[in-house]
């Protein structure tokens, strides 16, 4: 986005000072005009997004969700910005308001006397040469004038002369619950095709069109034989010259658009495809994804591809024109009588074929598919792991089991390739086949005076052009397969229920004490006997400390990953505030927490987003606050830009895990949270990264509510309480004198 959140205040009181002098007389009955003051209250709270905004269409944004009733929070605003950049034009402010639960429908050319009243507000670019310049209409006064709000100059102003002339785009809001149900039907890939009925239709009309046409040729070459050249008449050949090229100009210009068409519709497609099954992955529960491989979801994510290569590819075009095979058929029936049967026999000839080779195809894919995804994991295992591989100094181990996952998968490849270069030489033979079929039958039928030379050559011509789509989708129906079964998939994966569902919007936004609550909570990781939790019961007052110790595989991280909702319990509860968090939306819950796990997770890009992904509205003040707060100002000599240091894979890997520890503490202190948890925050810290970070939970103390994991003493006495666990249970709660003290025994005792 373009502008900090530093820059916000500077243009509110401009703004508000603009908003105030094209204010509507007070006292009206219409219910915009009476929104006018809500609105002004609005814009006096912390804004959306930057009212200095760097293009009119971003300028837009903030005064149209305000106009619409809009009840979402600043986060919503920032996730639904372009990724580093600005709202530059009316696309993108449209996509933008999709993210946002707003669907808009663009208008013919009209002018702004003639916007439905009904239909506003809406956005408006009007046609004065600045193609940039959009606009919101608010409403319509009673004295007909409107409320136009002007993206260039930010103004809100009353406008008379309505005659102005643009293009209007109309806002409605997107209902999730009857889009679901709609996707329930028909499957979620069918309902995004059916978006593009109008494309579709227009593709085939336009497929039809150009096959019309291909009839032509045919047609001229045996008028040219039968009435040019037969009866030795010039002008005949001249006028049908000047008709084939009419209709060969007018087949290129539609074969162009179609071409076009589809590769709109491809692009759209996989765009929506790719954008849906990320998101789908990364809003299902934690549980269903960290127990699968990487490169086996690498690899479904790749066969989704399929999906766009059917409407797009050669298989796409061959679909299209196939259905008009019967109207070549008919053509070559009315010219060539019996040979029509040519053709005819071939299909059935491909159908017999098809049945035998498609399954051995498809089989045999399935395999070398398989191969290919266990070869694709042993490498991503490798590479993940190289430093520990190198250390054992084990590299000739996996470079030979390597081998052997390299050597299964290039044989089962080949014996892939072998199938379908057997089954395109069978093609081609019966290509070449129906060829001299169709040739030696049709002199027959000439020299019995039953069919014209240029009736043969065309009939010729017209047997190819059925044949042609005929035989690639031959050749294509082994990877149909393969793409039915990529429609299944995308469908079963848009089926699963999910831990959040995107796009909806709480109701209002709750704000929390930090009194936890934690009850008969017990948990098992599926596939494993022995349960994670068994029991576990406590409470925890607001602005409490509490640390949680134990053994190595106590259940220490599994309670706070419950607590923050990465797992779902299958005996208790935990409620926050007396409210069950399960009853809360996971990510409402998880923004209103400040969390920092144990593994030290950085992201490529500058310190400054990285540390904004906790809160992405967060000022620069915000930002020096918790680095201060993390220590991190020891390590500045390391980072040359300090906030803006951008951090990549091999500076990640240089970077030492105690810099790495105090950011991932400095994300989660970025925030003001109700509730902090921390998972083992003093690992990889030294003596001042520890001090800084006891500091920082002696000032949360009273505040906020701190849950933290740790192993060591000095960590534990800084708690109010200590909690102690084993086996997945408890046993111990009290005190941290108390409850050390009573391990120091226990042990003794051991001795």
């Amino acid at each position: 986005m373009s502008g900090s959140p530093d820059r916000i205040a500077a243009g509110k009181a401009a703004e508000m000072e603009r908003t105030a002098q094209a204010r509507p007389p007070a006292g009206s009955e219409n219910p915009v005009h009476e929104g006018w003051q809500a609105l002004e209250d609005e814009f006096a709270q912390p804004v959306l997004i930057d009212y200095q905004a760097s293009t009119p269409a971003e300028a837009c944004l903030q005064p149209l969700l305000q106009m619409l009733g809009w009840h979402g929070v600043h986060r919503h605003v920032f996730e639904a910005m372009p990724h580093f950049d600005s709202i530059l034009d009316i696309d993108t402010l449209r996509a933008v308001l999709a993210r946002l639960n707003f669907h808009t429908y663009p208008s013919k050319t009209l002018t702004l006397s003639r916007l439905p009243g009904d239909k506003l507000p809406c956005l408006f670019v009007p046609e004065d040469g600045s193609e940039q310049n959009v606009q919101v209409v608010a409403a319509r006064n009673d004295d007909g004038s409107l409320q136009i709000f002007d993206g260039q100059t930010a103004e809100l102003v009353n406008l008379n002369d309505s005659g102005q002339q643009g293009k209007a785009y109309f806002i409605a809001p997107i209902d999730r619950e009857e889009e679901e149900a709609d996707i329930g039907k028909t499957g979620w890939l069918s309902h995004v095709i059916s978006k593009f009925r109008r494309l579709l239709t227009l593709l085939f009309a336009v497929s039809l069109m150009i096959n019309l046409f291909a009839l032509a040729v045919p047609i001229f070459v045996m008028g040219v034989y039968d009435k040019a050249i037969g009866a030795r008449a010039p002008d005949v050949l001249l006028t049908f010259a000047i008709g084939i090229a009419l209709i060969l100009a007018t087949d290129l210009a539609l074969k162009r658009l179609r071409a076009r068409a589809q590769a709109f519709f491809g692009a759209r497609l996989d765009s929506l495809i790719a954008t849906n099954a990320f998101q789908q992955l990364l809003n299902m529960p934690i549980a269903m994804t960290e127990g699968a491989a990487i490169g086996a979801q690498i690899t479904r994510l790749r066969q989704l591809e399929g999906i766009r290569n059917a409407f797009t590819g050669p298989l796409a075009s061959a679909a299209v024109d196939l259905p008009f095979a019967v109207l070549f058929l008919a053509v070559i029936a009315l010219i060539g009588g019996n040979l029509v049967w040519v053709p005819v026999s071939l299909i059935l000839a491909y159908g017999v074929l098809g049945a035998f080779t498609i399954p051995m195809s498809r089989r045999q894919v399935g395999i070398t598919g398989d191969a290919k995804t266990k070869k694709d994991n042993f490498m991503i295992e490798a590479l993940l792991n190289q430093r520990t591989i190198n250390d054992l100094g084990e590299e000739d181990r996996w470079i030979h089991k390597f081998r052997h996952f390299s050597r299964r998968s290039v044989t089962q490849n080949d014996r892939a390739r072998y199938i379908n270069f057997a089954v395109q030489t069978i093609s081609q033979s019966f290509m070449t086949l129906a060829g001299v079929a169709t040739l030696g039958i049709g002199t027959l039928l000439v020299l019995d005076g039953r069919l014209s030379p240029g009736g043969l050559i065309a009939v010729m011509a017209l047997v190819w052009r059925v044949l042609a789509p005929l035989q690639q989708s031959f050749l294509s129906l082994g990877r149909l397969g393969q793409i039915l079964q990529s429609f299944q998939q995308i469908n079963r994966l848009m089926r699963i229920k999910l831990e959040r569902r995107p796009g909806v919007l709480s109701s209002f936004y709750r704000s929390f004490t930090g009194a936890l609550s934690i009850i008969q909570l017990s948990f098992r990781y599926p596939g494993r006997q022995e349960p994670a939790l068994r029991g576990v019961q406590m409470n925890i007052k607001p602005g409490e400390v509490i640390a949680i110790a134990g053994p190595s595989g106590a259940g220490k991280t599994t309670l706070l990953n419950i607590i923050i909702g990465l797992y779902v319990p299958q005996g208790g509860a935990v409620f926050i505030d007396g409210l069950d968090i399960r009853q809360l939306e996971p990510g409402e819950w998880r923004h209103a927490i400040g969390y920092a796990p144990e593994t030290s997770t950085l992201f490529y890009g500058t310190i400054a987003q990285n540390l904004r992904l906790a809160h992405p509205s967060a000022s620069h003040e915000d930002l020096e606050r918790a680095v201060r707060e993390a220590g991190v100002g020891d390590y500045r000599h390391l980072l040359p830009d300090w906030l803006e240091t951008r951090l990549s894979g091999p500076s990640l890997a240089r970077m030492s895990d105690g810099l790495k520890k105090r950011l991932v503490l400095a994300r989660a202190y970025v925030k003001d949270a109700p509730l902090y948890i921390f998972d083992n925050p003093g690992d990889n810290l030294d003596r001042a990264g520890d001090e800084a970070l006891l500091r920082k939970i002696d000032s949360l103390r009273g505040k906020s509510t701190v849950v933290f994991t740790t192993h060591r003493p000095s960590h534990m006495r800084a708690a109010d309480r200590l909690i102690y666990m084993i086996g997945g249970q408890a046993v111990m709660d009290g005190k941290p004198e108390e409850v050390l003290a009573k391990l120091q025994e226990i042990k003794k005792q051991q001795k």
